[in-house]
């Protein structure tokens, strides 16, 4: 009985230790060749177990099978777990690797998604765009229906109209014919003198347009003069070159001054005298810098002037006062300068500039060939006016020329000149 128990007993134990054997022989055998379908659960689980080793061999298997397959996502949750198991075993390089792999595959995995979302928008969009445009056909057709039937009934109208008034419009035919054509007629005369008045209308707005135009341009050419002038002026050493450059300038903002008004103002062909010498005025001002040095006392007359009687008196004044202002008052000395314009009665005009400076010698119209003197004389004998110098105690300069109040009347001729 003892040794059969103990037969029985070293039997049990035989049983036990193969059936031990052959477990570990299964699970050996489980590890070296893992199957086929594998997933990131089963290798985050080993992982979550700290059992790497199997792990590494399962993630390694689930990367060739990811790849294999073409799968992004699974080849992207592959080299996730490859990343992790290398930092968790301290194998940075490599860990550095897949983590470069993981986030490829997560771009890749992106534009992918964005690539199949922005197709799905363009079908949509197209579908829906036919959609439309079928729906529109639809419409158009519907609507050229409604027109053509339309166009059908009114057509029967036309005919029912047609007939029922052909008795009536026989008889009234010749009545008819006769009061059409005195309408017509008349018509066409009022046609003709309505388009002959805006021909005329518009050519009166060309025309002024035109001056406009002129004496803007006019205006732009004398500033891009007296620019070069300023430039020409800096290169120069010689003070009377300076001087005289300087003396051009003037002349030419007095006529650039005046085209500026005519060009401004509803009135193409005259100016406002008063305005004009007061602007005249301020830029000698400021030209000159005087300050309150020398006073200005202007009387100017509301008169308007054409400009080839404008120019003269606009360069007649800017010689007399840019003359006084250099020579009447040396020293700083202080003083006055009177600009008056007015209108006589003989509908004549009188200029006077009067300053009361040092004075003049006597015999100073006679012996003063300037410039200046001559372009005073020029202008007063264009003007057809009589010129006269005081000397007595201070210089007075007075002109005295016809008032041509007509502006009509003025001469294509004198445009021309001034222009030129």
């Amino acid at each position: 009985m003892k040794l059969f128990y103990k037969i029985s007993k070293s039997l049990i134990a035989s049983i036990f230790m193969i059936w031990i054997f052959a477990l570990n022989f299964c699970f050996a055998q489980n590890i070296s060749k893992p199957d086929k379908a594998i997933t990131s659960e089963i290798i985050n689980s080993y992982f979550a177990s700290k059992k790497y080793d199997i792990a590494r061999k399962y993630a390694d298997e689930f990367k060739i099978q990811s790849e294999k397959n073409k799968n992004i996502k699974d080849l992207k949750e592959a080299y996730h777990l490859l990343f992790m198991l290398d930092s968790v075993q301290g194998n940075y390089k490599s860990s550095l690797e897949n983590y470069k792999h993981e986030i490829a595959c997560q771009d890749s995995l992106y534009n992918s998604e964005k690539s199949r979302q922005v197709s799905e928008l363009l079908l949509k969009y197209d579908t829906e765009k036919k959609d439309r445009d079928l729906l529109l056909k639809e419409k158009n057709n519907q609507l050229l229906l409604k027109q053509s039937e339309l166009q059908k009934n009114k057509l029967s109208e036309t005919n029912l109209i047609r007939n029922i008034s052909f008795g009536a419009l026989v008889l009234l035919l010749i009545f008819i014919l006769l009061i059409f054509r005195r309408y017509h007629i008349n018509k066409k005369v009022r046609k003709e003198i309505d388009s002959k008045n805006n021909a005329l209308e518009h050519l009166v707005a060309e025309k002024e347009f035109l001056l406009k135009e002129i004496h803007h341009r006019v205006k732009n050419n004398l500033q891009i003069i007296m620019s070069l002038l300023n430039t020409q002026s800096h290169f120069l050493v010689d003070s009377a070159a300076k001087s005289a450059i300087s003396n051009s300038q003037h002349r030419i903002h007095s006529m650039s001054l005046l085209h500026k008004k005519l060009y401004q103002s509803e009135n193409v062909v005259a100016v406002s005298m008063d305005i004009y010498i007061q602007e005249l005025i301020e830029y000698f001002k400021q030209s000159f810098d005087i300050g309150n040095r020398i006073r200005f006392i202007v009387d100017i007359q509301p008169i308007e002037l054409d400009s080839a009687r404008a120019v003269p008196i606009g360069l007649i004044l800017n010689e007399a006062i840019v003359n006084a202002i250099k020579h009447a008052f040396p020293e700083n000395r202080k003083g006055t300068i009177s600009v008056s314009l007015h209108l006589t009665a003989e509908n004549r005009i009188l200029l006077k500039i009067i300053d009361d400076g040092i004075g003049v010698s006597k015999d100073f119209e006679s012996n003063n060939a300037s410039l200046g003197m001559k372009l005073i004389k020029g202008f007063s004998g264009e003007l057809n006016g009589k010129l006269k110098f005081e000397t007595d105690s201070s210089l007075e300069i007075s002109l005295e020329f016809d008032y041509v109040a007509n502006l009509a009347n003025t001469s294509s001729h004198e445009i021309n000149d001034l222009s030129a």
